[in-house]
């Protein structure tokens, strides 16, 4: 006779298959979800968040995907990798050394303040990236001031990049004299970026209809000190929430977006500059921060934002 018997080994493998299988459909599931959230609009660091507490709460399910989400994230920070934009005319990829701008033919550059920290101006001139401009913090409301802005403007100027100030708006500050603060600090001239306003708070003592009434008077005097039309800093979710149809549609507008999705938005595409990435590090040249990049749409919009220029005019792009 021949006994039968039940192996429990394999019926614990046979359910130990199905459970890793069925871990990791829900780790793909995961990481689907995560990149649909990231292309929404999100940002990095709102989908951190969420990679975070789905992790904490759900440690078995969510490990795997929460590190391969982070890897693939981080990959695409370091790469500065942007899709091709069919839709749009003109709209196309240009490498620079491994950094993808948003526009062929774009012109490019980096913004720079306090928090950039030193900076090495022989190593960032022979970078392999082509900086051709480069923006720094003048002041900040009504009395602040950056604290390296006269030594990188005398380092800039001696460099002969391109240059543009800007002036970091306190939404609950008085606008005249934010703009006088500005005036007294910032000596602009020929061939300088026309001054820049900075404005991505909204405030928390007056209404946004104030701001703006507050703003447009900020802009009305520089304009009137300065000779020249100003062009505006702010963020893409800010500028169509507060400023877009509001009365400022005649300023150039710099906006930042840094999503697939939201540099592919029409106002980004419209716009005179945009700032694509916050996170680029230039070799050893700035070694305590990352920076901004920022690209120009055209030679053309370089040329309506510089002071002085005219049809005789010969801009030095590195």
């Amino acid at each position: 006779m021949k006994l039968k018997y039940n192996n429990p080994q394999k019926k614990v493998s046979a359910w130990g298959s199905v459970l890793v299988i069925g871990k990791s459909i829900l780790n793909i599931l995961w990481i689907f979800t995560l990149f649909i959230l990231e292309q929404t609009g999100l940002g990095f660091s709102k989908v951190f968040k969420v990679a975070a507490n789905i992790s904490a709460k759900y440690p078995r399910v969510s490990g795997l995907g929460v590190v391969i989400v982070l890897i693939f994230l981080f990959k695409s920070i370091s790469l500065n990798d942007l899709p091709e934009i069919q839709s749009i005319p003109g709209f196309t990829q240009k490498s620079h050394s491994g950094m993808k701008l948003t526009k062929e033919g774009a012109v490019f550059g980096i913004d720079i303040s306090q928090n950039q920290g030193d900076i090495d101006w022989e190593k960032l001139e022979n970078s392999n990236r082509p900086i051709s401009f480069v923006i720094m913090r003048a002041t900040m409301g009504i009395d602040g001031e950056d604290t390296r802005f006269k030594e990188y403007l005398a380092a800039a100027r001696a460099k002969k990049y391109i240059l543009g100030m800007y002036h970091y708006y306190r939404p609950d500050e008085g606008s005249e004299q934010q703009a006088q603060n500005f005036i007294n600090s910032v000596e602009l001239k020929q061939g300088d970026f026309v001054p820049v306003l900075d404005i991505e708070a909204v405030p928390e003592e007056q209404t946004i209809d104030r701001l703006r009434v507050g703003l447009k008077n900020y802009l009305r005097i520089i304009e009137e000190h300065y000779g020249v039309t100003p062009m505006i800093y702010t963020g893409l979710s800010f500028y169509k929430d507060h400023l877009k149809e509001y009365g400022f549609d005649r300023y150039p507008m710099w906006i930042s977006a840094y999503t697939p999705k939201r540099r592919s938005d029409l106002d980004i595409v419209t716009a005179v500059m945009h700032q694509f990435e916050e996170n680029i590090q230039i070799e050893d040249a700035i070694p305590d921060n990352t920076v901004d990049g920022n690209d120009l749409r055209d030679l053309s919009s370089l040329k309506k934002i510089i002071i002085g220029y005219d049809n005789d005019t010969t801009l030095a792009l590195k």
